[in-house]
């Protein structure tokens, strides 16, 4: 019975962690969702920090990367699945659509 009740505890926090991720993804990005996007697009990217070459790694892999401002990246051609998966990166402060003038 220990077991079973153990296992149970392990499944429930990993669901939660998992479900709170998911929530706090789709808050950094709330802008890019109300817009619904259909297509690839640009966006601006605010980091808790400057990044280092780890996260640039990771934001070349979503999308092409313009240019870096401090903690801000600039992408193009990004699609909303790979938002999806970016959103849910702890460093990732906010997503915003990139409207050039």
């Amino acid at each position: 019975m220990r077991p079973f009740l153990v296992s149970a505890l392990l499944l429930l926090i990993s669901l939660s962690f998992f479900g709170i991720t998911r929530w706090h993804g789709i808050q950094k990005m709330s802008e890019v969702t109300s817009v619904g996007l259909q297509q690839n697009s640009d966006v601006i990217v605010d980091l808790n920090f400057p990044p280092e070459t780890f996260h640039m790694s990771i934001l070349q892999n979503v999308g092409r990367v313009q240019k870096v401002e401090g903690a801000r990246v600039y992408l193009f051609n990004v699609s909303y699945g790979s938002l999806k998966q970016l959103s849910n990166y702890f460093w990732v402060q906010s997503i915003h659509l990139w409207k050039k003038d």
